[in-house]
């Protein structure tokens, strides 16, 4: 057995864009954000491979998911993800891409019928 990944490590990006978000304006968005990143001098000396758009990874009525992946020097592919999303970020700020908006509901307290269990065994 031996380690495939001795000299390098990968990281996949997935980014959540609005249902209705130009495809192809985003792929190209995607693009010119991982472009960037390769030509920064700062970054791309940890840069194996990529960062390279894989396509679409999921979608479905809230979401279009975008994957990308990354190869780089052993133990660097978590801060280069990290400067990717934000290149993207703000490449997609400056081209008024949407992303996704899909929001988790938390609901905090007790239910109803919770409360008036507990209101009757404390009146009895």
């Amino acid at each position: 057995m031996s380690n495939l990944n001795r000299d390098w490590s990968q990281a996949f990006v997935d980014i959540a864009l609005a249902p209705d978000a130009p495809l192809e304006k985003t792929l190209r968005a995607l693009e010119s954000a991982a472009a960037e990143l390769r030509a920064d001098s700062a970054w791309s000396q940890a840069l194996v491979d990529g960062p390279r758009i894989l396509g679409v990874q999921n979608f479905d009525r809230n979401a279009t998911t975008v994957r990308l992946q990354i190869r780089t020097l052993p133990n660097h592919q978590d801060e280069i993800s990290r400067e990717l999303r934000r290149r993207i970020h703000v490449e997609f700020q400056r081209q008024g891409i949407p992303v996704s908006i899909v929001q988790r509901l938390e609901l905090a307290g007790t239910l109803p019928s919770a409360q008036a269990a507990k209101t009757s065994e404390t009146t009895n």
